[in-house]
Parts: C-alpha cells; sequence; structure tokens
C-alpha cells in the first residue's frame, strides 16, 4: 500500500528508475493530447508572460555559459535548421530587428567605429576578395542600387548635383583628358565659387529646388562648341569654364538657345 504522503517521493523514485519507459509515456500521451496541451500551454503564457519572461532572463544570466554551449551545439547538429529559423523570423520581423540594431548602434557608436576599423585593417584582403566577389556576382543588383542612390542624391543634395554636373561636362569637353584630375584643381575656383555666381545668375522666380528637379541648366553664354581645346592647358579651356561664361536658364530658353552666339567670338590657338 502506497503512503499517500509519500506519492510524489515514490513517482519521483520510479521515473528514474523506469527513466525510458517513463519517456515514451509521456511522448504518447502528448502525441494523443497535444492540441490540448499547446492550448493549455499558451494560456498559461498569456497568462503569465512578464513572470516568463523574467524567469527566462535570469536563467540566462545565471547560466550564460551553459546556455551559450547549448546554442552553439545545436547550431552545429541542425545548421539546416536554423538557417530556415533565421530566415523566417527575420521575414516576419524586420521592423523589429530594424528598430533594435539602430537602437544598438546608436547607444554603441563609438565602440562599433573602432571595431570596424579594426577589422577592416586585419582583414584587407579578405575585404577586398569579399568585394571583388560580390560585385562580380551581383552587378544587375548592384547597378540598379547605385542608379536609384545616385537619382535620389542629384534630387536632394545640390553640392553633389553641381559637382557631378560639372566634372562631367568638362570631361566630356575635353575629350577624356582629364587624367584623373579633380575640375575645380582644372578652373581654379571651388564648389562654392560657383554655386555663389550661379545663384547671382537665377532667373527670377526660380530657386535651387528648380535645378534639382531639371526646370534649370547650367549653360555657357558662349557655346562649348565656339572654344578650341582639348586639354586643361590650353587657354580656351579656362575661356570656356570661366565663372563669367556660366549662368542658370531655364531649361526651354537653353534648349532654343542652343549653340548659337549673340556676339562675335575669336577662339585661340591650342598652345
Amino acid at each position: 500500500m502506497i503512503n499517500l504522503f509519500n506519492k510524489e517521493e515514490y513517482q519521483r523514485e520510479y521515473r528514474i528508475k523506469n527513466k525510458e519507459k517513463a519517456k515514451e509515456y509521456k511522448r504518447q500521451y502528448y502525441i494523443k493530447n497535444r492540441k490540448k496541451i499547446k492550448e493549455k500551454r499558451k494560456r498559461y503564457y498569456i497568462e503569465n508572460k512578464e513572470k516568463i519572461k523574467e524567469r527566462v532572463k535570469q536563467y540566462r544570466i545565471e547560466n550564460r555559459e551553459k546556455v551559450n554551449r547549448k546554442k552553439r551545439q545545436y547550431y552545429i547538429d541542425n545548421p539546416e535548421k536554423k538557417r530556415e529559423q533565421d530566415k523566417k523570423y527575420n521575414i516576419e520581423n524586420q521592423g523589429k530587428i530594424k528598430r533594435n540594431r539602430r537602437k544598438y548602434y546608436i547607444k554603441n557608436r563609438e565602440i562599433l567605429i573602432e571595431k570596424t576599423k579594426q577589422w577592416t585593417i586585419e582583414n584587407s584582403e579578405r575585404r577586398r576578395e569579399y568585394a571583388k566577389r560580390y560585385f562580380s556576382n551581383n552587378k544587375e543588383k548592384r547597378r540598379v542600387y547605385i542608379n536609384k542612390w545616385t537619382n535620389k542624391k542629384l534630387k536632394t543634395d545640390l553640392k553633389y548635383n553641381l559637382n557631378m554636373k560639372i566634372s562631367h561636362a568638362i570631361y566630356l569637353s575635353l575629350r577624356k583628358n582629364k587624367a584623373g584630375r579633380t575640375w575645380e584643381s582644372l578652373t581654379d575656383y571651388t564648389l562654392i565659387d560657383l554655386i555663389r555666381r550661379l545663384n547671382e545668375t537665377m532667373p527670377v522666380g526660380y530657386t535651387w529646388k528648380d535645378f534639382l528637379t531639371g526646370e534649370l541648366h547650367i549653360d555657357h553664354i558662349i557655346p562649348i562648341g565656339a572654344f578650341n581645346f582639348t586639354r586643361p592647358e590650353h587657354t580656351d579651356f579656362k575661356r570656356c569654364w570661366a565663372l563669367s561664361n556660366l549662368r542658370l536658364l531655364p531649361v526651354k530658353e537653353n534648349l532654343i538657345k542652343g549653340a548659337n552666339l549673340d556676339r562675335p567670338f575669336q577662339p585661340a590657338l591650342k598652345i
């Protein structure tokens, strides 16, 4: 006859002595009552959410090494399953992941920047190889991204817009003889000087926003085609790209004007 007061002790000893049998019984019970058990667990979790979270948190703090060891072993034993779980979680929690990463970056910005610098120095060759491989395998994706980024930048950043347009225009006017030099070093004035000059020629009723959206063009008062140069050392290059020869014009006026001269002009010899 089992002493009722020692029932729990008896059950514990029985499970120890009959470990496999007890395990199989639990498994069969779970299979038969899966839905019921899940509902019960779900209900318990909802009613005790904060309590469970705190308990789990405390357990992880007290058993950090054990938890990390089990995690690592699980990743080793179940690589495919883990990848699928991560993929599913990332898709379902994109917003949450972005917010958490942003918070973490703001909180640890200086540390992360220093770590990145150190990693870059120590893994320069590895980084180059990865970049080379990535660019080679993602040409179309990279092209789309760069185009999207450039178009956005051209519409929102005045200095970037001007810099790109002037650099490209000078490159074309020199017929590729720019030799890698910056346009500022070739024209002897800065981006700030250029902005100041163009601002002085801003047509009435227009703003820099119109320039960014393409409603205004940078016009050569004496057209590029009237000058005689192929290198920045040529006299006509300086005359062509002088600030006094640049202005802003509404796109329609600029297209009507084209390459026409409104006064006589004598190009220089290429010396």
